[in-house]
């Protein structure tokens, strides 16, 4: 354990008195008073120092911090473990350290951290191992929950509740996946910005199946689900859900490139100023079969869907439903909707699509009749209706899992003569071209990911070639499937320089440049 120190509390003090002038039934009743509650109050282990290597065990919670930490080498928590902070304190990973953090599924597995009396600062991921990972954890009470620095962990199973961000990514590609709850409340009385989810910086994380993402905030303050700046995420079937007396949006992206937005339930409650998505010199965007839905009384400044300069994207296959006003699609200044868009329901606007754009092919205006449109999330229910005009209307090219054509929005209709076991929550993603996500880091100093998806199961060749073009590494042959894929390369062997690197899918090819410095 190194650092770590194991304190017994010290035995309660008696009161300084004279026993003979007690009763002895007065005398012994004290006694065992005393004693008694001394033997309920549990052991602590107490954290001030940098951890080299350690493991927190269930036999020595709780831990209590009571100082800024460092992980220099390796932190290993096990199962039901409690983590107390005493002040404004945080845990910081060091560069190649290894934090695995691994409760299990039942109430008394899940590990704890958090502080009853002040708000701790949270962990910081800085170039970890990238076998690190926080596994049912509950993370409470805490500014910024969790911040991944150039650092590819997994966050899975957790309930995080921050005041400020749940998940912040600069220059890092975490698997943010099937957490129950990522939720922000922001409470200041200073007007300010909450984000559950924030992507900076060519992050490329991989945001699926999670249950519940919520950012909320009083006063005069702005709310977003998942803010993204010169980034690359996917986000993937997610329930998203954002608040505020000002300003709120579902999904905002800026100066970003490559992303994928495909079968999220986006809810966002009017305000002054409502945005389901907002894109700004954003290219390359995908967006489908998603239920975009704006919540509450009217309010003239709201956008379903908002485009605006130097954006590029393609919608297909989604529901963008109203409150009574605002606009379905607002397409501003120099914007590019892809010629594949098409096959939207847009219903519930004032105004369905800005002024001088024009509906896009196989777009339908109706009500989408899902089973319950409440607004109270407890009772919501946005599978479609057997009447509903969304079923059979989506993209002619898609099947849906039962093999008949696709539905416009999240949720594929079972057909009533079908005999597939009835599936809640499909994985079902739907790319419609071979592409090849920028290698993240890039430059690099030891490996790089390597991410692309297929439209359809492919032979997939990778190799490395030097500037020359001779090949310096085959990398990686075989049969992929449908859907998105990565592997790494690690270039510790080879010296200091530019590669290229060369996919082969099928009968297409794609290569980019590397910059190897150890």
């Amino acid at each position: 354990m190194g650092a770590q120190m194991h304190f017994k509390n010290e035995q309660p003090t008696i009161f300084r008195m004279n026993i003979k002038h007690l009763t002895f039934a007065t005398a012994l009743m004290l006694l065992l008073t005393v004693f008694s509650v001394h033997a309920v109050v549990p052991d602590f282990t107490y954290i001030s120092e940098d951890i080299v290597d350690a493991v927190w065990t269930f036999e020595n919670s709780p831990y209590i911090v009571t100082n800024n930490i460092n992980i220099i080498s390796s932190l290993y928590i096990d199962a039901g473990v409690e983590v107390h902070f005493q002040g404004s304190f945080g845990i910081e990973v060091n560069p190649d350290a290894i934090f695995r953090a691994t409760g299990g599924e039942d109430v008394g597995e899940r590990i704890l951290f958090t502080s009853s009396s002040v708000i701790w600062q949270g962990l910081r991921f800085i170039s970890v191992n990238d076998t690190s990972i926080l596994r049912n954890c509950d993370i409470l009470n805490v500014a910024t929950a969790i911040h991944c620095i150039q650092s590819d962990i997994e966050i899975t199973g957790c309930r995080i509740e921050a005041r400020s961000v749940a998940i912040n990514c600069n220059q890092a590609s975490p698997y943010i996946h099937h957490n129950p709850v990522i939720k922000v409340i922001g409470e200041s009385d200073v007007p300010a910005d909450y984000t559950a989810i924030s992507i900076y910086d060519r992050s490329a994380p991989f945001i699926f199946e999670n249950e519940w993402i919520q950012c909320s905030a009083n006063h005069a303050s702005n709310a977003t689900g998942i803010q993204i700046w010169e980034s690359s995420p996917q986000i993937v079937q997610n329930w998203i859900e954002v608040s505020s007396n000002n300003e709120v949006c579902g999904i905002k992206a800026e100066f970003s490139d490559d992303i994928d937005i495909q079968r999220n339930i986006i809810r966002v409650e009017t305000s002054p100023f409502t945005r389901g998505l907002d894109f700004e010199y954003s290219t390359s965007t995908r967006i489908y079969n998603n239920d975009i839905l704006i919540i509450g009384s009217s309010v003239n400044s709201t956008s379903g869907v908002r485009v605006d300069a130097g954006s590029s994207v393609t919608l297909i296959n989604n529901i963008l439903l109203g409150a009574g006003d605002g606009i379905g699609l607002a397409v501003i200044r120099s914007v590019s909707i892809d010629d594949q868009s098409g096959y939207n329901l847009i219903y519930n606007f004032t105004t369905p699509y800005s002024a001088g754009f024009e509906p896009i092919e196989g777009d339908i205006q109706d009500n989408p009749l899902f089973v319950n449109a409440d607004i109270d999330t407890s009772s919501a229910d946005y599978y479609l209706q057997s009447d509903s005009p969304c079923i059979d209307a989506g993209y002619p090219d898609w099947d849906d899992e039962y093999g008949t054509r696709s539905e416009i929005g999240r949720y594929s209709f079972e057909p009533a003569d079908s005999d597939t076991v009835y599936i809640k929550e499909p994985d079902l993603r739907l790319p419609v071209k071979f592409y090849v996500r920028p290698a993240y880091p890039n430059p690099f100093n030891s490996q790089t990911r390597l991410s692309f998806e297929l439209k359809s199961e492919t032979m997939v060749r990778i190799a490395v070639y030097d500037i020359a073009g001779k090949m310096v590494e085959f990398v990686k042959e075989g049969n992929y499937t449908q859907g998105a894929h990565s592997i790494c390369w690690n270039a510790e062997r080879y010296s200091t320089g530019v590669y290229l690197l060369k996919f082969e899918a099928g009968e297409e090819s794609h290569t980019q440049r590397l910059i190897y410095i150890p």
